[in-house]
């Protein structure tokens, strides 16, 4: 059995920002924040772009795999043949992180690199109801075979 953690509040910071194919160098390593009130097709849906190269989900709406944030037809409005970031909530944010810290540094140091990466999806409702005032989080995980 193997378990490891992250809790930068205790002081727990065995990842960092980055992915196992790139390493921490990499500067499309970093938080990605969508707000439900961005101007469609504007900066923080094609700065998504980034976000997608390195796993991030999309709304696919021309059904062809590929992110591209395009007003296709030019009213100024998103339609649902047109892809879109993966809006959930009012909010949401998207980071890659990985087990890049050499044991020595960690606090549990007796846990061995064992490639993994995380990627993780915050989402956060301000005011919807039953749901609103709540955050809300998805973690994807990859590892190194």
């Amino acid at each position: 059995m193997w378990a490891n953690a992250v809790a930068s509040a205790s002081l727990v910071e065995d990842y960092s920002p980055g992915t196992l194919q790139f390493g921490k160098s990499d500067s499309r390593a970093q938080i990605y924040v969508l707000n439900s009130q961005d101007e469609p097709f504007g900066e923080s849906w094609q700065d998504w772009k980034d976000a997608v190269a390195l796993g991030a989900d999309f709304y696919d709406g021309d059904n062809d795999s590929e992110y591209k944030p395009d007003d296709k037809n030019g009213n100024g409005i998103w339609d649902p043949e047109e892809d879109r970031p993966d809006l959930l909530g009012d909010e949401t944010a998207w980071c890659v992180y990985y087990d890049e810290v050499p044991p020595a540094q960690r606090r549990w140091n007796t846990t061995p690199l064992v490639g993994i990466e995380i990627r993780q999806t915050v989402f956060a409702f301000a005011s919807a109801g039953a749901i609103g005032n709540i955050i809300l989080s998805g973690i994807g995980s990859n590892t190194l075979a």
